[in-house]
């Protein structure tokens, strides 16, 4: 409903918009953000009236002056109030909740996700999560990862320890294993590269900073 409310005040915006380029030519830089929208719709009757000032008077002058088929819009500015305030009156449906067996079932894809890191982000491959794994024709690790990789990997395990899944203390030595693994990367101004061999630590080639990798690591 609330979509509807802020629409429905967008569009008022709109014929605002119009007539006071092409009209009056007052107000240019007066408009309705999507804040005062979100705003506007939770208020009272009068709070609709009185934010819909300029509205209502285009509507007035419309109805007064206008060509018929003008005086139509006119009466929309003057009703938009009102059919705002009863739309922000109309009862909201109830939000549907999880049952348990959903919730147990969602648990339970957490924790087969994360055996995925726990498995495989290990000494071995410098505490660095691979790329992926090759199901066929054999099981294989890649030995290669990303920046990309990583920072999903250091969120997973925030994760799952928020979770109960693994203890602070594993996040902790985790987190602690993978930033000193880090700091022996090589990087081009802070950056690091978009792939480096999990085993030797040495950046594949070509060589290349990526903007959406660098973007997902620090976010």
């Amino acid at each position: 409903m609330m979509l509807v409310n802020t629409g429905i005040v967008s569009g008022v915006s709109a014929f605002l918009g119009l007539f006071r380029q092409y009209i009056s030519r007052k107000n240019l830089l007066s408009w309705t953000t999507a804040a005062d929208a979100d705003c506007l719709a939770k208020g009272t009757l009068l709070s609709y009236i009185a934010s819909g000032y300029y509205g209502i008077s285009a509507g007035v002058l419309l109805l007064a002056f206008a060509p018929i088929y003008l005086k139509i819009v006119g009466g929309l500015f003057l009703i938009c109030p009102f059919v705002l305030y009863l739309c922000s009156k109309t009862k909201r449906e109830e939000k549907i909740a999880l049952t348990d067996e959903q919730k147990d079932k969602i648990s339970n894809y957490i924790v087969l996700m994360w055996n995925f890191y726990h498995h495989t982000v290990t000494k071995k491959n410098n505490h660095l999560p691979p790329d992926n794994i090759s199901v066929a024709p054999s099981s294989q690790v890649a030995n290669r990862t990303s920046p990309t990789n990583i920072g999903l990997y250091l969120l997973s395990a925030f994760c799952a320890m928020k979770q109960g899944i693994i203890s602070s203390d594993e996040l902790l030595t985790r987190l602690e294993n993978c930033l000193n693994t880090l700091d022996k990367l090589e990087r081009w101004n802070g950056h690091f590269l978009n792939w480096y061999n999990t085993e030797n630590l040495a950046s594949l080639t070509p060589k290349y900073c990526s903007a959406v990798d660098s973007g997902n690591m620090i976010c």
